[in-house]
């Protein structure tokens, strides 16, 4: 399948993780093993933040995991 998503788009999408990233930690720092297939959704999509001209709003941490 094949999405198409304009710049725009991409960065809602970004908002969207942001505020769901949030959500699932708002109470517990800790990774749950139930979020590890989000996570991975996650991931997908913010490694094609070059791709949009969006790599700017996505950070990486030490063990190269990517955050909005």
């Amino acid at each position: 399948m094949k999405i198409d998503l304009t710049r725009r788009d991409y960065q809602s999408l970004l908002t969207v993780i942001e505020i769901a990233d949030w959500i699932l930690h708002a109470y517990s720092g800790d990774e749950q093993p139930e979020s590890a297939p989000i996570r991975a959704l996650e991931q997908k999509v913010l490694a094609l933040a070059d791709d949009f001209g969006c790599g700017e709003l996505v950070e990486y941490d030490e063990i190269g995991r990517a955050h909005v």
